[in-house]
């Protein structure tokens, strides 16, 4: 998963984009102001900052970081889970991509890790995935 920041935003030029939107990973973006179209038509999740005058698909209470939002947003999800979904939305599914994902999701345990949770009422535990803050 990349996070893009405020700061990161402000720094990037078309070649970072560019290099950036060429990733294969679950984009999430979290914003102060307006995001660049082409990040935007790119992103899986973009959160704005309260007040910031944008609108996005979460909004972000002023004073909280970066990665605080995005471990409270992420909570006890698979980030894997989350992934999987980013992409099949991404390439517009399709029964066979839906399929591999699924057994691909099920070889990995973590389907199995999250009903066993549910089962014995507590939460789950997922393995960790990368998480990369620009």
């Amino acid at each position: 998963m990349l996070v893009l920041t405020p700061a990161s935003l402000l720094a990037l030029d078309d070649a970072r984009i560019e290099e950036l939107l060429a990733r294969d990973e679950m984009l999430v973006v979290i914003a102060d102001g307006e995001i660049p179209k082409r990040v935007r038509e790119r992103a899986d999740w973009c959160a704005v900052y309260e007040g910031s005058g944008f609108d996005g698909d979460d909004i972000v209470a002023r004073g909280v970081e970066p990665r605080t939002y995005v471990e409270e947003w992420i909570g006890t999800r698979s980030v894997r889970a989350l992934e999987t979904a980013a992409t099949l939305l991404r390439k517009n599914g399709g029964d066979a991509l839906e399929r591999a994902e699924f057994a691909r999701l099920f070889a990995t345990g973590e389907p199995q890790r999250g009903l066993r949770a549910f089962l014995e009422k507590r939460t789950p535990s997922f393995a960790t995935a990368t998480i990369e803050f620009l």
